[in-house]
């Protein structure tokens, strides 16, 4: 058997290849971006050690940056592994303390740290993954916990505020080992030394939150349009804040419809339309029985054309990973 011979010139060659290859696993480890910018309105930057970057959609957050809103009507929204959505409202601070290296990381703890202004969470993995994705955000000294739901935070002169759309908060005093579970439906005051005071809010209140970005809406805003069901037709869900399409069966032709899925289990078919209404679109539930069983089926509807329909299915798969999309003309 011959005898290997590695000159220097094999060896140092050798480990120029492994570098190579070690530095192409960790590219492809670190290829899925966690966090990223999804839209901009008015003026938002990130701040990293005193280098700072005006933000534009797809810009990807890192560790460490401390992201700001100018100005009262700035807006910012982020997504979160395709998993979650966080708002910013006006003359806003958020610092991000820690986030996993990539959606397949080993450590998904994210660590996030509201310092002003406005903050929505939207957490939309099944309650079943929940233990995976651990989410932390950090408020006036105290610590809070995140279950998937939707969830409103405020820091502003006049406190310290929280909101429970859905879900379940845990928030714990960081100076004392005091700890406090937040329950849906209801705004919480969150004062320096004395324990949350609760304050039922209904559906509609939910709304103006959303829109005005602010856990003490002012009540200004437009009275939102009741949907009555007519006898024999579907059941619907309440119409979300954003409009992009009015789509609520009034008894007219629904037109071009994208059809997101039928459900045997209402809440997968709550996740997907909570996902819908975070990226924009006006979904609703159609509930009907076949065969005994009951199925929750997510549209969206009224486009006017063919086109309009198929652009929008393919902004859904695309953007909020929803798939499969059919479009459909419905009578």
């Amino acid at each position: 058997m011959p005898l290997l011979i590695c000159t220097p010139a094999v060896f140092f060659r050798w480990i120029g290849i492994s570098l190579l290859a070690v530095a192409a696993v960790s590219t492809t480890a670190r290829a899925a971006p966690v966090l990223v910018v999804d839209q901009v309105a008015g003026l938002a930057s990130a701040d990293l050690l005193g280098e700072q970057r005006r933000l534009k959609p797809g810009d990807v957050i890192r560790e460490r940056e401390v992201l700001k809103t100018v100005g009262t009507d700035s807006r910012l929204s982020l997504l979160f592994a395709s998993e979650g959505r966080l708002e910013l409202g006006g003359d806003a601070m958020l610092a991000i303390e820690k986030l996993p290296v990539a959606a397949d990381a080993a450590d998904l703890r994210s660590l996030v740290s509201l310092r002003a202004g406005y903050l929505r969470v939207l957490w939309t993995l099944p309650p079943q993954e929940a233990s995976r994705w651990p989410f932390h955000l950090f408020f006036g000294g105290r610590r809070s916990s995140l279950t998937p739901g939707e969830y409103f935070f405020e820091r502003s002169d006049r406190g310290l505020r929280s909101c429970v759309a859905s879900g379940r908060l845990t928030v714990t005093a960081i100076a004392g080992d005091g700890q406090e579970i937040l329950r849906d439906g209801a705004c919480y005051d969150l004062p320096v030394a004395d324990s949350a005071r609760r304050q039922t809010r209904s559906d509609a209140n939910w709304e103006a939150v959303r829109r005005e970005f602010t856990t003490t809406p002012t009540g200004k805003l437009p009275p939102l349009t009741a949907v009555v069901a007519a006898e024999a037709a579907p059941v619907v869900t309440a119409p979300p804040p954003v409009a992009q399409v009015s789509n609520a069966p009034t008894g007219k032709p629904a037109g071009w419809t994208l059809l997101l899925g039928s459900y045997g289990n209402a809440d997968n078919a709550a996740l997907v339309a909570d996902k819908l209404r975070a990226g924009g679109y006006q979904p609703f539930t159609r509930i009907k029985e076949v065969d005994g069983k009951t199925w929750h089926s997510v549209q969206v509807r009224g486009y006017p054309s063919r086109e309009v329909a198929d652009a929008k299915a393919a902004d859904v798969a695309e953007r909020l990973r929803i798939k499969p999309v059919k479009v459909v003309l419905l009578p």
